[in-house]
Order: C-alpha cells, then sequence, then structure tokens
C-alpha cells in the first residue's frame, strides 16, 4: 500500500517545479520517510538569452478587431528568473458591430485603441514540465511576468458626446502589464511560446468631469524565439 502511494505521489511531484533536487516530506508517512524527486532538466535557462517574434490578437475591443505583433528579447539571470524588453505594435479596424452601430442608429460609440507599447518586465519562470506525444518528448516551461509599459492610444474620448464631432485624438500613459504563458522548447535553441497578456492604465472617459479610469486591455499571443 506504501508503494502505491509513492508511486502516486511520484507520478504528481514530477515536473511541479524547477529546482533539479526536491525534497518532498510527507507528513502522513512515517516521520523518517522522506521523498526525493530527482528529475533531469533538458534545459536550462540560467545565463541564457533569448529574443522573441509573435503575432497576437485582441480580445477586449467591442467594435475593433484588433491584431498585430510584438518584439521582445530577455535574459535568464537565475534560473528561475529574467528581466524582459517588448516593444508591441496594433492594428485595429473596426468590426461589423461598430458599422452596424453607425449606419442603424448613426451614432459612433466612444472608443480607445492602443497603437503601440514597449517597456520591460520581471519573468518568473517557476514550473517545468514534459509531454510525450507521437513518440517525441516535448519539454515546456510556465511562466508569469509583471512590468511596466508605455503606451500610445488613441481615442475619441474628447468628442464622443458631441454628436457633431467625431475627433479621435493621440494619448500616451505609463500603464503596467501582467501575464502568464507557456513556453515549448521544439530544439535546444528554437521554441514555441503561447501568453495572455493584460495591459493595464488609468485615462478619461468621454463624459467631462469624470475620475480617471482603470483600462484593461488583454492580448492573445502566440510566438516563435531562439535562445542562446
Amino acid at each position: 500500500m506504501k508503494f502505491l502511494i509513492l508511486v502516486c505521489s511520484f507520478f504528481f511531484a514530477v515536473g511541479s517545479r524547477s529546482s533539479e533536487r526536491d525534497l518532498y516530506d510527507f507528513r502522513w508517512l512515517d516521520q523518517d520517510k522522506k521523498v526525493y524527486v530527482l528529475q533531469n532538466k533538458e534545459y536550462v535557462k540560467k545565463g541564457s538569452i533569448y529574443g522573441d517574434f509573435s503575432l497576437l490578437k485582441g480580445v477586449s475591443s467591442d467594435y475593433q478587431d484588433t491584431s498585430g505583433y510584438q518584439f521582445r528579447s530577455g535574459y535568464f539571470f537565475h534560473e528561475e528568473w529574467a528581466f524582459e524588453l517588448s516593444f508591441t505594435d496594433y492594428n485595429n479596424k473596426n468590426n461589423t458591430t461598430y458599422e452596424n452601430l453607425q449606419r442603424i442608429n448613426g451614432v459612433v460609440p466612444f472608443m480607445r485603441t492602443i497603437e503601440q507599447t514597449y517597456g520591460g518586465a520581471v519573468i518568473w519562470a517557476p514550473f517545468y514540465g514534459k509531454i510525450n506525444t507521437f513518440n517525441k518528448i516535448f519539454y515546456f516551461d510556465w511562466y508569469f511576468g509583471l512590468g511596466a509599459l508605455s503606451i500610445t492610444a488613441n481615442s475619441n474620448a474628447d468628442s464622443a458626446a458631441n454628436p457633431n464631432s467625431n475627433a479621435f485624438n493621440d494619448e500616451e500613459f505609463v500603464g503596467a502589464l501582467a501575464k502568464t504563458g507557456v513556453k515549448f522548447h521544439a530544439t535546444r535553441n528554437w521554441h514555441l511560446a503561447i501568453e495572455l497578456q493584460n495591459t493595464y492604465f488609468k485615462a478619461k472617459g468621454p463624459i467631462p468631469g469624470r475620475p480617471k479610469k482603470l483600462n484593461t486591455n488583454t492580448d492573445v499571443i502566440l510566438g516563435i524565439g531562439y535562445s542562446f
């Protein structure tokens, strides 16, 4: 029975943390029983530099279809920690909802779109693991990021309340980003990454005199990268 419990515990523990030597002290076993899980790590991150090119899809706007691309580069100064710089460019296009609203009701809704961002983030990659599929083992890292951004945006906040005007003005903000992603290692140097990123910034709305409101912009990002 104890052997079965130990085997099940081993499979749940494999790949949960990036440390090479993890100690599991099971209190529900005999007090002198300790289980060490040893795992060979195929891709060591410490000291590596990476660069990624990604395509993105925005999922926050009700009235526009948003796509874009992103360049990012980072350095792992520790096996679990890295610093990353990024530049993102967005392409925003009015969608069917916007066209129907304008055609049927003759109004233009309040819209704010992000045009470009650049900034930096601290990356924490505490989890790694592997998947066996199609008779091939794929290794992956699961990571999180927090950072700051300079944001260039465009909105009709100053004219949305005026039916005789529809002027869009450029805006600039300092914001924050929070993201999580999974990086799949195709080879020792090449990898694929998928991310979910939120961008946060405070900006005024279309009603004069109202305080600034927190805006959230969400992107799904898919990229390819190279590490050396």
